[in-house]
């Protein structure tokens, strides 16, 4: 992947909404880090890049829109023009694990804590939306 990420965790809210002709659920975002650029070589890089923009069948993502932190602009792509999914906080937790034992990037390290945190207690269940910037 050669451009920036930025990963966001939260809830998806199974209301959707039928923007652009695609029935998208809103995320509600309860954490976020810039991972900065990451490469495809590495585990969670690999299941942005499995995932980033691929909204047409529910087993690629489910298709969700977040609001920015103004609290009013509703973004349903990344920069980059991807459209944003949500990926199983499982799928994004072992690639992640995989590469804090591989690797001593701090960026990475600093995600896997947050993940470890918001697994141990956080009850509802997660997703994560990747960013590219």
């Amino acid at each position: 992947m050669g451009y920036e990420l930025r990963a966001y965790i939260g809830d998806v809210v199974k209301h959707p909404t039928n923007i652009d002709g695609v029935e998208r659920f809103w995320m509600n975002v309860v954490a976020e880090i810039d991972l900065c650029k990451l490469g495809t070589d590495s585990a969670i890089g690999g299941v942005a890049s499995k995932y980033m923009g691929k909204v047409s069948k529910e087993e690629e993502g489910i298709p969700v829109y977040i609001f920015e932190s103004d609290g009013n602009t509703r973004t349903i792509k990344d920069r980059y023009d991807d459209e944003l999914v949500a990926i199983p906080f499982d799928e994004v937790f072992q690639a992640a694990k995989k590469d804090y034992e591989s690797s001593d990037y701090r960026r990475t390290r600093i995600f896997y804590d947050m993940l470890v945190a918001f697994e141990l207690h956080y009850k509802q269940k997660l997703h994560v939306v990747f960013f590219g910037h």
